[in-house]
Parts: structure tokens; C-alpha cells; sequence
């Protein structure tokens, strides 16, 4: 997807969309909340659903975004989400990336750390922004784990 001309909400809307068709594709239902989806899978048997709850983001090029913010989290998703899904809008068809969200709080605040470290512990631009990134490679472990929201891989 081009980004000429389109604005962020533009490319999460997108992204979400693609998100949506994906879970829905392989036969999860689902509620949207904002940046968050409710996706209802059943884990074996068809009177015993489970609700996993998963935050979207999207992007086109370069790097997610997000906040340092997401690092200080101890219990939990301040979000309430149990999953990110990472979506790259850039590559035809689109990539996702499912990770635990504990994980991403984990690596969030640990490459956090690490860049602080690298500049004598604080921004060396800006020390009051909270602006974090999120690479590919980062994350490639998480490529189409579509199995840890109790869907088929295919």
C-alpha cells in the first residue's frame, strides 16, 4: 500500500480492515473496540469459546510506533489487550506479526533501555518524547502466529 496522500488513521483503518478479513478468513468472529478487536475462536469445542482481546497497528514503511510508555507496564496490557498484532501494509499481501503483549511490554522497555544506555541515559534530541519504534526484525519471530489467537494457519 502507497502512503501518497493518506494520513495515519488512513493506514490503521487499513490495517485493521485487513486485520478483520484475516481473522474472519479463518473462522474467528469478531467485536471491535477502537484500536482493539474482541476475537471469539473456539479452542476444541464449539461450547467453549475464548475471547482474546488484541491491539492493531499498522504501518507502510519504516517502523511501527509507539510509546515508551508500553515498557513500564508490570501487570499487564494498560490497554487490556493480550495480543499485538502488527500489521505491514507495505508488502503485497500484507504481513502480520501476532506477538503476547507481555512481550512486547518486555522488549519495548528493554530496547528502550539499551538506546537510553547508548546516550548517557536520556534522549539525546528530546528528553521529555516518549516515542519508541518497533522493527521488522525486531518482531519476525511473531510472522503469522495466527495459533496464538486459536487460529488456523492457512
Amino acid at each position: 500500500m502507497e502512503r501518497k496522500g493518506i494520513n495515519t488513521h488512513q493506514v490503521f483503518e487499513a490495517g485493521m480492515s485487513r486485520v478483520v478479513a484475516e481473522i474472519e478468513k479463518r473462522g474467528g468472529s469478531i467485536e471491535r473496540h477502537g484500536r482493539m478487536l474482541t476475537i471469539t475462536t473456539s479452542f476444541g469445542s464449539p461450547n467453549s469459546p475464548a475471547s482474546i482481546r488484541a491491539k492493531v497497528t499498522s504501518k507502510t514503511s519504516g517502523d511501527w510506533q509507539t510509546s515508551t510508555r508500553e515498557g513500564q507496564q508490570s501487570d499487564g496490557d494498560m490497554t487490556g489487550a493480550d495480543y499485538w498484532v502488527f500489521v505491514d501494509l507495505g508488502v503485497d499481501p500484507s504481513e502480520f506479526y501476532i506477538a503476547p503483549a507481555s512481550w512486547v511490554h518486555e522488549e519495548v522497555a528493554k530496547r528502550h533501555r539499551q538506546f537510553l544506555l547508548k546516550h548517557g541515559g536520556k534522549r539525546p534530541v528530546n528528553p521529555e518524547s516518549v516515542h519508541h519504534k518497533i522493527k521488522t526484525e525486531w518482531i519476525a519471530q511473531w510472522r503469522h502466529r495466527w495459533d496464538l489467537l486459536g487460529l488456523p494457519d492457512h
